[in-house]
């Protein structure tokens, strides 16, 4: 089960050793197990207004019903979490939101003034990231809810809640 629409789904970490991170969760936070995701595809990624193709990784895990996600960025180009690794060497960086209503929400995070930071979609489905590091210590990022993502979440939760602890770090190709 993932969390409902309008609550804090995710939690990430932007980290610079995917595999000693996902040691860290598995040992010691009862999350599991991950599955990883090389060479994230991003759908026309645009960062703070420009153009911003990056080169990631990414680990997913649950524990309860929030979903963990760990952030490996490979190659030096500016992003929102380049910004977290030279401001601080990684940690904490966002809680990730599914909305209930994507296109109002956006409007709404706009119009109080808070900065879209990075949009991007992937597999179609599309999230933006708004800057609120200032007034809450980290970003939050914006999911639409399209199908795809929403079973994405639910096989997570699922493998998770029935998981005996055995193929911790499992691969998406």
């Amino acid at each position: 089960m993932i969390q409902p629409a309008g609550s804090i789904a995710q939690i990430a970490y932007v980290v610079d050793d995917l595999e000693q991170a996902m040691s860290k969760w598995l040992n010691s936070k009862m999350t599991g197990p991950f599955f990883v995701i090389e060479q994230v595809v991003f759908h026309e990624p645009v960062y703070r207004g420009n153009a911003g193709e990056i080169d990631l990784d990414i680990a997913l895990g649950y524990t309860g019903n929030m979903c963990v996600e760990l952030i490996r960025q490979k190659c030096d180009r500016p992003s929102v979490y380049q910004e977290l690794m030279q401001r601080q060497g990684g940690g904490f960086h966002h809680w990730g939101v599914i909305a209930k209503d994507y296109e109002k929400e956006m409007a709404d995070y706009e119009q109080k003034g808070i900065e879209l930071a990075f949009d991007s979609s992937i597999d179609g489905t599309r999230f933006a990231y708004y800057d609120t590091v200032a007034e809450l210590g980290g970003m939050i990022e914006l999911f639409e809810p399209t199908k795809p993502f929403l079973e994405l979440f639910e096989f997570l939760a699922g493998t998770a809640e029935n998981w005996d602890g055995k193929d911790p770090i499992r691969s998406f190709s």
